[in-house]
């Protein structure tokens, strides 16, 4: 779909000139994620084992997730994460109506709400952009 074009260009984009890093909580999923890094030979992603709350204050300019929690925890959970300026990426099932208002409760504002397709996958997504006043 278009939405989902644009998006990858987005994604792209940024690729070129940013590192990724990768946070996984389970073990045997970080491995397996470290295999497919080193596969594809992706010199500019790390995985590392933990959770979000270990991370240094202000290193990022993305912090993306997918099915990690409703938009105003994954706000508090991460914030900490964001470099000033930056923004959050949540990938959502149907548009998250009843989550949009919480967000400002953690300081945070809703960007732009992308409705997106996944390839294979024949339901609906939507891509939730925040990003700090």
């Amino acid at each position: 779909s278009q939405a989902y074009a644009s998006i990858q260009r987005r994604v792209d984009a940024l690729a070129v000139v940013h590192r990724y890093h990768y946070a996984e909580m389970e073990e045997n999923r970080g491995v397996g994620l470290r295999a497919v890094v080193g596969e594809l030979n992706l010199g500019n992603v790390s995985v590392v084992n933990g959770r979000a709350e270990a991370f240094a204050s202000g290193e990022f300019d993305v912090v993306a997730s997918r099915a990690l929690a409703e938009l105003a925890d994954f706000a508090r959970l991460t914030k900490h994460m964001l470099r000033r300026g930056g923004k959050w990426l949540a990938m959502k099932g149907v548009y998250p109506w009843e989550e949009l208002p919480e967000v400002a409760a953690e300081g945070a504002t809703v960007v732009e709400v992308v409705k997106t397709q996944v390839p294979g996958l024949g339901q609906e997504r939507h891509v939730v952009v925040m990003g700090l006043p």
